[in-house]
Parts: C-alpha cells; sequence; structure tokens
C-alpha cells in the first residue's frame, strides 16, 4: 500500500508505459458490479502482472488502516480505488527505475524507525505486520520505493510550470487512447510520452503529473 499517497507521473522519453486490465475486470462501465470471484492476474502494466494476491494485500491493508472490514455496501467503491493505487504504485515505480533514481536511506532508515517504535517488542511488530501479510523486509522494500517515487515527484513538482484548466481539458479530449478503464474495477491513470525538445508537451506533462498527484493525495 501506498503509504505516502500514490501518484503517477508523465512518461519520459524513455518509454510511455501500457496498462491493459486483465479477465473480468476489463470493460469500460465503471457501474458494473466488482465480481465477487476475481481473476488471478487483475491487470498488467508493461507486461508485470497486478495479482489477485497482491490486490487481497491491499484490501487487507486498507482495512487494517480503517479498522474495519470493507463495507458490503462501499465493496466495488474500494475495490476500484484499491486496484488504481496498485497501478499507480506500479506504473511510478517503473518511472523511477527508468530514471534510475536513489532511495534517500536515512529517511528510509527514519520510517522504519518510526514504524517500529509503535510497537512494544520485536515479537509485536512482527506478528502485526504478518496480519497484513507483511515482513519487515517486504515493508523496507515498499518504504525504499516509496523514497524514490518521492524524489521523483519532487522533482517533476519543482519543474513544474501552470497550466490553465482549459488547457488540460484539451490534452483530454485529443488524446483519448491514452486512457484505459477496466470495467468492473476501473483505473484513471493517464500516461503520456513527452519528447525531448517539445516544451509545449512537456508543460502539459508536468500539469498532468500535478493534477493527478492532488487527486492521489487526496484519496
Amino acid at each position: 500500500m501506498c503509504s505516502s499517497g500514490c501518484r503517477k507521473p508523465a512518461a519520459t522519453e524513455a518509454g510511455a508505459a501500457t496498462t491493459t486490465a486483465v479477465g473480468t475486470t476489463a470493460a469500460a462501465d465503471p457501474k458494473k458490479p466488482v465480481p465477487e470471484t476475481l481473476p488471478d492476474v487483475l491487470a498488467r502494466v508493461n507486461g508485470e502482472s497486478i495479482t489477485k494476491a497482491e490486490f487481497q494485500q491491499q484490501i487487507s491493508q486498507m482495512e487494517m488502516a480503517a479498522g474495519q472490514q470493507v463495507p458490503k455496501e462501499q465493496r466495488d467503491e474500494i475495490y476500484r480505488k484499491a486496484l488504481d493505487q496498485l497501478i499507480n504504485v506500479r506504473v511510478l515505480k517503473l518511472e523511477a527505475n527508468t530514471r534510475n533514481l536513489a532511495a534517500d536511506d536515512k529517511a528510509v532508515e527514519e520510517q522504519m524507525q518510526k514504524i517500529r517504535s509503535q510497537f512494544p517488542s520485536e515479537e509485536e511488530y512482527t506478528k502485526a505486520l504478518s496480519a497484513r501479510g507483511m515482513t519487515p523486509e517486504k515493508l523496507r522494500s515498499i518504504m525504499v520505493d516509496e523514497s524514490r517515487i518521492n524524489k521523483m515527484m519532487e522533482v517533476e513538482s519543482a519543474g513544474a510550470t501552470a497550466v490553465t484548466d482549459a488547457e488540460i481539458r484539451e490534452f483530454f479530449e485529443k488524446n483519448p487512447d491514452k486512457f484505459k478503464q477496466p470495467e468492473a474495477v476501473r483505473a484513471s491513470h493517464v500516461l503520456i510520452r513527452v519528447q525531448p525538445g517539445d516544451e509545449a508537451a512537456q508543460k502539459k506533462a508536468r500539469a498532468e503529473i500535478q493534477n493527478v498527484h492532488r487527486q492521489a493525495k487526496a484519496g
């Protein structure tokens, strides 16, 4: 689960990522109920699978954070949001890999210690992680990924310029092929290819990064 907010970048000249919804989750109507039985693979990002096991862990973490199980009447909405977050994180990880960004080891260690300090003993700490399908090693890996993602977004935000809503809307209307909308568990990500030296495209890409970043932080 992306604890500091799931965010999405513009794909750079290295190549735009592609996302495909798989199995019973793939179609266009966001109002269609999420099926009771989900496929083993819910989506693929640049060929990398997002599995049912990952999705179930995401749901478990959301339930732990909320202190309750997913209410039946909110199941479809929450499940769509969970898959959206998983896709966002996977896209960001791929983009961070492309940019060869390193994690802030000090910040990662501080975050690990902060989490560990919430428990009276190592046993209670590992037990709590296990209840979420986690281990200390897996938690650290997540923190490393988040650190790299945050660094990427800081770079993007620092170089961003103001873009009007009309310009953003125009881009959306002229680039419908860049949007993928699974039917049962809809993902609302947008990936943009930006060629070197194309200042207009870079401006629009930065605006989209900021727009999606704000949406993700808002939940």
